[in-house]
């Protein structure tokens, strides 16, 4: 949904499910006032330099003390100068130590995975996982990714990259047996009446208009096939409201399309499980969303041949 700042607020449907909700900010700066309180968001200060050159004997320990002697106070001083400076009533602003990680992946802003230590002074038994943002475990990547990609991003804080690569070629040769169904990119669909058009109208020869998006594109010809195979009492039409599934085909189907969706099941009348394009749906599904990660620190999912490889 998109708000418009006018004197009537207005809704507009951006036509896009999504199950995220993220809290407001101004352009440039995090910082903004709301009724009268300054709101902002947490900073993370990296400490690694630090640990390095003082090499404490328990380094959570450590930071834990660092940040109450040496960093909160400088902060706290800071705060009654802007209180001075601004004039304040009264300053209301402190900051202290929130979180311990000791592995920190930040892919962009408001996206992040923490391997947290402690929380609030609370060390935990074992470090616990935070992960915000992130593409790749959100509702519209397939199941068997996302349980993949938390126990990949788990590994991913004390493990080299080789076995990061190891680990994902593992799990390809798993993806590959799996049924199509837990394969498929599982979608929200709004409405698609207002994409659908006879077959024929204007000298097209499919049933759906141009720039269709993919989705409804993908629920359109499905419908079309239910319907020109007389599947209509054995399957369900797809509809506006419905969670699909969808999955990529390859050149020379029967279809002539690059996506189909479906329901529950790819029904087995349609003759397409040969054209599945598994290679693309691994690559779409899980390749790119875990690169999104690896870039950050440097590394590739999957092993890089160089020149010198070939004349070893």
């Amino acid at each position: 949904m998109r708000l418009q700042s006018t004197s009537n607020f207005t809704i507009e449907d951006l036509g896009i499910i999504e199950n995220d909700v993220y809290d407001i900010e101004v352009d440039n700066n995090h910082n903004f006032f709301g009724n009268n309180i300054c709101v902002h968001n947490s900073v993370m200060i990296g400490l690694s330099d630090v640990i390095d050159k003082c090499k404490p004997k328990d380094p959570h320990e450590f930071l834990l003390n660092f940040g109450k002697t040496s960093l909160e106070p400088i902060i706290a001083r800071g705060y009654k100068n802007l209180e001075i400076i601004t004039n304040a009533y009264k300053n209301t602003m402190v900051m202290k130590t929130e979180k311990i990680c000791s592995v920190g992946i930040i892919q962009a802003k408001k996206r992040y995975i923490f391997n947290v230590i402690s929380s609030e002074g609370v060390v935990y038994k074992e470090p616990k996982l935070v992960m915000k943002g992130i593409e790749a475990i959100k509702s519209s990547t397939p199941k068997i990714c996302r349980t993949e990609f938390k126990k990949l991003f788990k590994l991913l804080m004390v493990v080299s990259e080789s076995e990061i690569q190891a680990e994902v070629e593992r799990f390809r040769e798993e993806f590959e047996k799996e049924p199509i169904e837990k394969m498929a990119f599982p979608r929200g669909l709004t409405s698609i009446k207002k994409y659908i058009q006879k077959v024929g109208a204007d000298g097209r020869k499919v049933p759906y208009i141009k720039g269709t998006p993919m989705n409804s594109r993908a629920s359109i010809m499905y419908n079309h096939l239910i319907k020109t195979m007389g599947l209509n009492t054995k399957y369900q039409y797809i509809k506006g409201g419905d969670r699909i599934k969808y999955i990529f085909l390859r050149k020379g189907n029967p279809t002539g399309e690059n996506v189909i969706a479906f329901l529950d099941k790819l029904p087995p009348e349609f003759g397409l499980d040969t054209y599945i394009d598994r290679d693309l749906l691994f690559t779409k599904t899980f390749i790119e969303p875990l690169q999104l990660i690896l870039t950050a620190i440097g590394w590739k999912s999957l092993p890089i041949a160089s020149l010198e490889d070939f004349f070893s």
